[in-house]
């Protein structure tokens, strides 16, 4: 592959001559603002590690320890002997990606934190889910020797309005996880495309036929590529944009997914 970013590090946390003042500065930081959950808004302990962001009962509440569903498409059922291959809603659809790993349900607390992060305001919690999903689903994507992530992205009127694209702080954080390339303009979407709440299963992969494009100088072939999005629901969205990196040569896509719409939600 090329006109990829060079493969990224893990931070280096040798001594140097500007830590001491480093810690001095954070001791300030805490000591006038005390350092809250970014998600309840209590307090924190000041001995936290600097990538704790949230609680201990938020992340009780926000993040299943473990994965239990459908390797495929992501649907979330308890099984007793782990993820199942194939489940009964994705039998019969055929997908361009080949696995779906959500970090949780798209309910309750997990769906509050969702909506909140797609506020500039809230980027902090966007980080702080991007980091919950490295440490508790990293095994997974692993599993797949991914070579490079790739976010969803937004068409460019939404993004002014909005600011922020939340896939691509996930898969940054994903990819200084795995150690590997991401590449936020890999994928264009190069049309805007009216919400997919209330259409069924067919008018939302007609609603994105033909919504994205692998922008010209980059070269997938035979890659393994992880493509990040906040939320899963019919998977047209991710479907739609695995076909287009499947057509450039990709050898497989997985989808790394904050959360997966629960079944009876789902059209």
């Amino acid at each position: 592959m090329h006109k990829t970013p060079a493969r990224l590090q893990p931070p280096d946390h040798r001594q140097t001559a500007w830590g001491l003042p480093k810690r001095i500065s954070h001791a300030l930081a805490d000591l006038f603002y005390p350092p809250r959950c970014v998600f309840c808004h209590a307090d924190l302990p000041s001995d936290r590690p600097q990538t704790a962001l949230l609680c201990t009962d938020c992340l009780e509440t926000l993040v299943p320890e473990e994965f239990q569903g459908c390797r495929r498409c992501g649907n979330w059922h308890e099984t007793p002997n782990g993820p199942s291959e194939r489940c009964f809603r994705c039998t019969g659809r055929r997908f361009a990606f080949s696995a779906v790993v959500p970090l949780g349900v798209y309910e309750d607390s997990l769906r509050t934190a969702i909506l909140m992060m797609k506020h500039p305001a809230n980027r902090n919690l966007a980080h702080a889910l991007g980091n919950v999903y490295s440490r508790n689903r990293i095994s997974l994507l692993e599993s797949y020797s991914p070579d490079l992530v790739v976010p969803i992205p937004m068409h460019w009127w939404p993004r002014l309005r909005r600011g922020v694209n939340q896939p691509d702080l996930t898969a940054q954080q994903i990819a200084h996880t795995l150690k590997i390339p991401w590449e936020r303009h890999l994928l264009k979407k190069i049309r805007h495309t009216p919400p997919q709440k209330n259409l069924n299963w067919q008018q939302r992969r007609q609603n994105v036929r033909g919504a994205f494009q692998l922008q010209r100088g980059y070269e997938v072939s035979g890659a393994t590529i992880v493509l990040v999005d906040d939320v899963v629901t019919s998977g047209a969205t991710c479907h739609e944009a695995a076909k287009v990196l499947r057509r450039a040569g990709a050898r497989q896509v997985i989808v790394a997914t904050i959360a997966r719409t629960p079944v009876e939600s789902r059209i």
